[in-house]
């Protein structure tokens, strides 16, 4: 189906749809109500009901871009005009680059966010799934994006280790807005392998779920998932690369 919206951010192309939707809708509805000699106080109503979501939309997409959500928020919920002009701000073709997340503050964000969860350079799988998860829910949705959860005993680093592998993919754009390389940021843990974890193989993307939640249900849901994550000392490493 065609969307004017599609390599917009989720939220953006939310907002975008609102205020398209408060425009057309208010201006078919004030020409079918001037038609029957109404007053155009439903048409006023519409179209500042649409703006209220497309400022919680606006807002939303500010806040993934590291802006300030609030002020975004409430200088559009002011009027239609404002709102028109800070979603254009935020979608500006020539501002695309701050539209395409990835980069060392991804590890940085990440890292934070699993302090404040309590997880350090060991953790228990669960403690670092559970950051994860709070991490991903920020991300899902923005273009170029993908989130990847494995686990499975390999050979990586020359002896068998068990790997429990939260993971974040950024597709990186090239000069002309294609697709130029994928980078990733691993929430790497790890432990020596057992007869508990033998025969665990798990891997899963996000590209077939339509939203953050949904996909962790899956991840969740999978046969092995619950004996990896009980696992109470992998050692933890964050890094990015590029793949």
């Amino acid at each position: 189906m065609f969307n004017l919206f599609a390599y917009d951010d989720v939220s953006l192309g939310r907002a975008g749809w609102c205020l398209l939707i408060g425009v057309f809708g208010g201006t078919a509805l004030g020409v079918v109500l001037e038609q029957l000699g109404i007053s155009n106080g439903p048409v006023l109503l519409v179209v500042l009901i649409s703006n209220l979501f497309a400022a919680w939309f606006i807002a939303k997409a500010a806040g993934a871009l590291g802006k300030n959500p609030w002020l975004y928020g409430l200088l559009s919920a002011f009027a239609p005009p404002i709102a028109l002009i800070l979603f254009l701000s935020l979608r500006n073709p020539g501002a695309a680059p701050s539209l395409i997340r990835g980069g060392e503050s991804e590890a940085e964000r990440l890292a934070s966010i699993m302090q404040d969860h309590g997880v350090g350079e060991s953790a228990s799988g669960m403690a670092a799934w559970s950051a994860f998860k709070a991490y991903g829910h920020e991300v899902f949705g923005s273009r170029g994006v993908g989130l990847l959860f494995q686990a499975g005993t390999y050979e990586f680093s020359g002896s068998p280790r068990f790997y429990f592998n939260p993971v974040c993919q950024f597709e990186m754009p090239a000069a002309d807005g294609g697709y130029d390389h994928f980078e990733q940021l691993l929430c790497e843990l790890t432990c020596p392998p057992s007869e508990e974890l033998k025969g665990i193989d798990i891997t899963l993307w996000s590209f077939d779920y339509p939203s953050a939640d949904a996909f962790f249900a899956a991840v969740e849901a999978m046969p092995g998932f619950r004996i990896a994550a009980s696992q109470p000392d992998y050692r933890v490493s964050i890094r990015y690369e590029a793949v």
